[in-house]
């Protein structure tokens, strides 16, 4: 059984269409251009609420559900930029203040958000107490009005209160762009992040068609403390000295840099350290970096075996020990075998200072069957069965980590990558292979969490069943070619990230049955082709994965702070002419803690609580005229002879949703387990910025009623 923070109350769901409350707004003019997205060259930095909303997957998992950041906006023909890689830090920060000591909150207000042009304003509040914290991070990508190709880079520190999680305090801070303004030419090509949970930001740079001024040379590493960013200051990119709460660490470096992961801050110590390796050079290297120095091996692969000394995409990482020699960290990516093929899972073992302590290569078996251990199902590779989501703008843009690593609730090591099994990039046949080691016995195990039958293609037998609660079938996995008719080919999924309790996480295409009415006689008689968001339930005691529904295209919530509808319009694995794109799921979009760290223990791993959070990119269309025809200008599917709507490109939050809780002593608003003059301090300010944590009557305003109940609370005392 799993602790509860307070008295748990039964909550009810309805279904997969269940409504989210989020950061979520539209502008004063009821629909179509300009919306409000912010200007990523004035609006440094702002402090907002997000509210999570349940909803339950297909198998009756509630999670919540947010879109807590929206991309800016650069020219004036779409609504927002584009997203491109993303990110979320694989751990919480617990005990902490506040990251900033106020933020916006509307509520059931169309027109309400945080562009001053656009927007009403939101009422300001102030929260008390200690909180826990994450950190999320996107790239993102457009074309400015003097028509340069812009990117930047936008992170926030999300803050909640372990007793009353649902509700997020999201500050969101500009953390670097490549041009200095709208007409400019960019200095910079930004890409590749990812970030730990004291706001340490990772990323790669060059030149790359690059027409402004300062421009970077080679290939760059750089590291943003988002902590320390001046929120009056844009952070600009480029070779001139000035940078703002940003580090180069590596600096006009001749050889072709892949994207970075990081040995967060808890490990190595403040700042943390950029972890990478290079492309296309003579010698394959690992490179360790900290600000203006840098370590580089060509230790970090196992080459026994007859396997190669040549690596490929970038690194996933971990806490876990995997490999049982002491280590600090454990970095995992892709190598070569013997006959020159991507096949190896290389684990390598670091300390606290990012040197090497170990290495093992795991080689995807050839020629001999895995079978995925739920459905009986096997596959027995060829010479042409390899991962191949690397290649392309993966190598520069992200995002990180195409080798999933963790480990299950009994310590035994668990690594994931996604195979395409003709061995092509945008092959439309793939599967999720899944190796669980045991680094007491050396026992090695592999099974498959996902898959598509490329011989049983378009029939009932495509894919791997998704699953309702009862275990019986809603749909399956199918090739991507299934829903877009031919363009692009593959892959249909995306790599695999691994939560706290050995789960896996991944986008793909999906056939979910009896969900349209062709007929038009009130019964759902045809099936319906998307692209969806799957968990792989992991069974430790049989080493198998049954999968649920998460999240799918199309999909309607009720914005309960703008108090209007919108749908979630894309989540996808390829780019539009085939191959891995950046913005799908990889590793790092997963956290690998558990909510707020807990000790999950003694819960069962499909247990909500085992997903400290899960962070991806994805498009939204605003209903604002309440006609539910999600009519976006911007898309080529835009029916100018209806109203028009709003649509968005956003920063989509899944994490665990805290069943409502009863605060056993309502009136210690520190949060000290005791009641003093400090907490009736802290209920006046509360109640002076109208925080509604001290409306104490629940009534929705603010008047004598609540300070009453307050002493009469006060009075009671802690139980």
């Amino acid at each position: 059984m799993r602790k509860q923070l307070g008295i748990a109350a039964i909550i009810a769901a309805a279904g997969l269409c269940a409504p989210a409350l989020a950061q979520d707004s539209v502008s004063t003019n009821g629909g179509n251009l300009p919306g409000d997205a912010l200007d990523p060259w004035s609006d440094h930095c702002a402090t907002y609420v997000v509210d999570l909303h349940p909803f339950t997957t297909s198998k009756g998992h509630m999670f919540g559900v947010a879109p807590i950041i929206k991309m800016t906006k650069t020219n004036a023909t779409n609504f927002n930029n584009l997203y491109s890689s993303s990110t979320i830090s694989p751990s919480t920060s617990t005990g902490v203040n506040y990251s900033m000591p106020t933020f916006s909150l509307w509520e059931n207000q169309p027109g309400a958000g945080l562009n001053v042009e656009t927007n009403n304003p939101g009422m300001p509040v102030s929260p008390m107490g200690e909180a826990s914290r994450f950190a999320v991070s996107v790239n993102e990508f457009g074309t400015t009005l003097g028509g340069s190709s812009y990117n930047g880079i936008i992170g926030a520190f999300v803050n909640y209160d372990p007793n009353d999680a649902n509700r997020l305090y999201v500050d969101r801070r500009q953390a670097a762009v490549n041009t200095p303004d709208a007409f400019a030419g960019d200095s910079s090509q930004l890409g590749g992040l990812s970030m730990d949970a004291d706001g340490n930001i990772f990323y790669r740079g060059d030149n790359n068609q690059s027409t402004g001024l300062n421009q970077l040379s080679g290939n760059n590493l750089f590291r943003t403390r988002l902590a320390d960013r001046n929120c009056n200051v844009p952070n600009l990119i480029s070779s001139a000295a000035t940078l703002d709460a940003t580090d180069r660490l590596m600096v006009n470096y001749p050889d072709v840099l892949g994207v970075p992961n990081n040995i967060p801050a808890r490990v190595a110590g403040p700042g943390g350290l950029s972890v990478n390796g290079n492309a296309f050079a003579a010698t394959t290297e690992m490179f360790v970096a900290d600000t203006g120095s840098f370590n580089s091996t060509p230790n970090h692969l196992d080459m026994s075996n007859g396997w190669g000394s040549d690596h490929r995409g970038s690194f996933g990482t971990t806490t876990h020990d995997f490999l049982g020699n002491g280590a600090d960290y454990t970095l995992a990516l892709l190598s070569k075998d013997a006959p020159g093929e991507t096949r190896i899972l290389n684990v390598t073992s670091v300390n606290s200072a990012g040197a090497v302590v170990g290495v093992k290569g795991f080689e995807i078996p050839v020629a001999t069957p895995i079978t995925d251990n739920e459905t009986g199902f096997a596959i027995t590779y060829t010479g042409q069965g390899q991962p191949n989501n690397y290649t392309g703008a993966t190598l520069f843009r992200g995002g990180v980590g195409h080798v999933a690593i963790g480990r299950d609730q009994a310590g035994r090591g668990l690594m994931a990558a996604m195979v395409n099994e003709n061995g092509f990039s945008d092959d439309f046949s793939n599967q999720i292979v899944v190796c669980r080691y045991n680094a007491s016995t050396g026992m090695e195990e592999w099974t498959l969490a996902a898959y598509v039958d490329q011989f049983n293609l378009f029939t009932e037998n495509a894919g791997k069943p998704i699953c309702d609660e009862n275990g019986d079938p809603i749909g399956q996995i199918v090739n991507l070619d299934a829903v877009t008719g031919g363009f692009p080919l593959g892959p249909g999924m995306s790599a695999p990230a691994i939560d706290s309790a050995g789960n896996i996480w991944f986008m793909s295409a999906v056939e979910l049955f009896n969900r349209i009415d062709t007929d038009m006689d009130g019964e759902p008689d045809a099936s319906d082709f998307d692209g969806a968001l799957l968990r792989a339930i992991y069974d430790p005691a049989t080493f198998s994965y049954q999968l649920e529904l998460v999240m799918e295209v199309g999909q309607v919530f009720s914005g309960l702070n703008s108090g209007i509808d919108y749908r979630i319009d894309f989540i996808g694995s390829s780019t539009n002419t085939g191959g891995a794109t950046p913005s799908t799921m990889y590793a790092t979009n997963v956290a690998e803690f558990a909510w707020n760290n807990s000790d999950i223990s003694g819960v069962e791993p499909s247990d909500p609580i085992t997903n400290g959070g899960v962070f991806f990119g994805t498009t939204i269309t605003y209903d604002t005229t309440g006609d539910m025809r999600f009519n976006n200008p911007t898309s080529a599917n835009f029916d100018p002879g209806l109203p028009a709507d709003e649509s968005y490109s956003v920063g989509l939050y899944v994490g665990y949703y805290q069943d409502e809780v009863v605060n056993p002593c309502p009136a210690d608003f520190t949060g000290e387990g005791q009641l003093n003059f400090l907490d009736v301090s802290a209920f006046l300010s509360a109640y002076g910025n109208m925080d509604p944590s001290a409306d104490f009557t629940g009534e929705g305003q603010f008047n004598f009623l609540d300070v009453s109940a307050f002493l009469s609370a006060y009075g009671a005392g802690c139980p």
